[in-house]
């Protein structure tokens, strides 16, 4: 974990600051997608969520962001209960989050995209443009605010989903495979942007994500899930040397 992060991470808890789930378990059908998961973010730290194709990430996700109210268990936002709020009230409280399929509004400028973020978090038309002008700067965009985000090139569109999530002045950010069908450099790129985060916007990231470089060079913990259940958490190293993480990932057969 970075000395920073530590250092807010536990300035953080001491406040009771953070975004958490505890037994959350939400069950479609009576099937379990995910089952008794307790998951902590603080600000200024950097959480990868991790797991194979099915495991209950996106559920997850869904709960802590208002789309899905579990069928057992609490969330919080800093140690309030948010348990049965609309996904807007959840982002009036601090949460944003990033879409596996960007989600932009495709005949609206980047600049304009960044400014709804902005405006429906609450602020001014004004302010609202000031700091969408302030994120695509910082997110490697500044030099394309009156393009078509339409036009984009793919990998500049998700970082414009980025510079979304970031518009409404969140305290934490949760963002779903940042760096799906990105190239290396590319990658690389993107991980400056979001090693950068907690420091430059001060807020918490959790990273969704299947490229096992990105999420392990970049995350303070991990946390698996597999079969919708917690199989492991930890540090980067703690969770590689896991036997039950190297089952998930590479079968009984890749441990032997």
């Amino acid at each position: 974990m970075r000395m920073d992060a530590k250092i807010e991470g536990a300035a953080a808890a001491a406040a009771g600051e953070a975004l958490s789930v505890a037994g959350v378990t939400v069950r479609f059908d009576g099937l379990a997608a995910i089952s008794g998961v307790t998951l902590r973010l603080a600000p200024g730290e950097i959480v990868g969520l991790i797991g194979p194709n099915g495991a209950g990430k996106t559920t997850l996700v869904n709960v802590l962001t208002g789309f899905q109210k579990p069928t057992e268990g609490g969330l919080e936002i800093d140690g309030r209960s948010a348990l049965g709020w609309s996904p807007a009230k959840v982002r009036r409280a601090g949460v944003a989050r990033s879409f596996q399929a960007g989600r932009l509004f495709g005949k609206l400028s980047v600049l304009e995209n960044a400014q709804v973020a902005a405006i429906a978090a609450g602020l001014s038309l004004r302010d609202a443009r000031a700091r969408a002008a302030e994120v695509l700067d910082r997110t490697g965009l500044g030099g394309q605010l009156g393009q078509i985000a339409g036009s984009l090139p793919y990998t500049d569109q998700r970082r414009l989903d980025i510079a979304r999530a970031l518009a409404s002045r969140p305290k934490y950010v949760l963002l779903d495979e940042p760096a799906a069908g990105m190239s290396d450099s590319e990658c690389e790129d993107l991980m400056r942007i979001i090693r950068g985060l907690p420091g430059s916007f001060g807020c918490g990231v959790l990273l969704i994500e299947h490229n096992m470089h990105v999420v392990m060079s970049l995350s303070d913990r991990l946390h698996v899930l597999d079969g919708g259940r917690t199989i492991v958490t930890g540090t980067p190293a703690e969770v590689q040397a896991d036997r039950a993480f190297l089952t998930a990932y590479l079968g009984a057969e890749g441990v032997e």
